[in-house]
């Protein structure tokens, strides 16, 4: 599934892309502008590369992100994978992953 081109909504707040066979996050920096989204739901697609929520870097105002339900994240825990720590480390700006709290003082550690 493509994303569409949504750069010219500069005051999109909540982009709800969940369910949409979407297995590639590499276009949403051109397709998307930033500036007020805070909220972007992934959850039930299928993306299988976990590190390519890196590229998600972009959205620096989103506080809220939802990925349950994608092939990557059923494939790290069963690697042992710690997606918290993943989240904490390369995205600093999240409050929330899949509606629950992220805690960014977790040592690795402690997880």
């Amino acid at each position: 599934t493509e994303v569409p081109q949504l750069s010219g909504c500069t005051s999109l707040e909540s982009l709800l892309l969940h369910g949409n066979r979407i297995d590639s996050l590499a276009v949403l920096p051109d397709r998307v502008a930033p500036s007020a989204l805070r909220r972007l739901t992934l959850h039930d697609n299928a993306i299988d590369d976990w590190y390519a929520l890196r590229d998600l870097v972009f959205t620096e105002q989103v506080t809220s992100l939802t990925v349950a339900g994608n092939a990557c994240v059923e494939q790290a825990r069963t690697d042992g994978f710690v997606l918290e720590r993943f989240v904490a480390e390369h995205l600093s700006h999240l409050e929330q992953l899949d509606g629950a709290a992220v805690d960014h003082r977790l040592d690795s550690a402690e997880l």
